[in-house]
């Protein structure tokens, strides 16, 4: 079994997946204002104090001024219109170099303000946006694969080093952390995390599962394509059941955006 995809067309869905997340992600700061205040959350004066480099000399007053409640809720809106425009606008526009550039700018720049609660997803999307500016400075055949399977390693790397770290872990292994995060109010419904109290045992197996599938995640490059899809189709499932449950709805479209650069790059095998 072998899919015609071409290398550009993996690119362009890459980019429109991964907007999804980064537009959902902006919206959220944007509608909340106060996280950003001075004296909110997210503020800078105290995300600052974690170098010292950030309090004083030239880089400190350019982060000063770009991360002021005022300018930065420019960004984010900058941000936010970007990723609609490279998910519903033509294909021209995910590789036109100046908006893909900040694109990247703002992916690097947006988390870098507050550490806080950053995962995976939010490095996912540095490395398509600005993997994609380098592309762009010298776009041709061979640095446009080299793209796509650079994100399709990283697909795999970032399944296996989660499962790795978990399976090093008593709590994962003997399944007591999983309701745990569950019982999070912060994350999940009440209801939710009652369930996962009641349930230890099927807990136990579902921690121990999700343990097994990142760890094994790299026999879906030995894997005919048939089977290696419906592979991906159960890690896609996962993460939208994570979406629904505990609100981690960026982690779908973050991790979902490697997935066609994996499928092309497994379709090359030809089996």
């Amino acid at each position: 079994m072998t899919l015609h995809l071409h290398v550009d067309a993996v690119i362009e869905m890459t980019v429109r997946i991964c907007s999804v997340g980064v537009a959902v992600t902006t919206l959220e700061l944007l509608i909340r204002p106060r996280y950003l205040a001075e004296s909110g959350l997210m503020s800078w004066k105290i995300s600052r104090l974690d170098h010292a480099w950030q309090l004083r000399g030239r880089l400190a007053r350019g982060f000063e001024h770009l991360y002021r409640p005022q300018t930065f809720q420019k960004l984010l809106f900058i941000r936010f219109v970007i990723s609609l425009l490279m998910l519903a606008g033509p294909a021209s526009v995910i590789v036109y170099p100046p908006l893909v550039a900040v694109a990247a700018f703002c992916a690097v720049a947006v988390p870098f303000r507050s550490r806080y609660g950053l995962d995976a997803a939010d490095q996912l999307a540095i490395l398509v946006y600005l993997g994609l500016t380098f592309v762009l400075i010298a776009p041709s055949s061979v640095t446009k694969n080299a793209f796509v399977a650079f994100l399709a390693v990283q697909c795999v790397l970032a399944y296996v080093i989660a499962g790795v770290a978990k399976a090093v872990s008593a709590g994962w292994r003997d399944g007591t952390f999983l309701p745990r995060i569950l019982c999070v109010r912060n994350y999940t419904p009440q209801v939710v995390g009652l369930f996962a109290r009641s349930h230890p045992r099927l807990l136990r197996l579902m921690s121990r599962g999700i343990v097994a599938w990142e760890c094994s995640f790299p026999i879906v490059l030995a894997l005919p394509l048939p089977l290696a899809l419906f592979f991906l189709g159960a890690g896609l499932s996962f993460h939208i059941v994570t979406a629904l449950v505990m609100g981690l709805n960026d982690f779908v479209w973050a991790f979902g955006s490697l997935y066609p650069p994996l499928v092309y790059l497994l379709n090359l095998r030809g089996w």
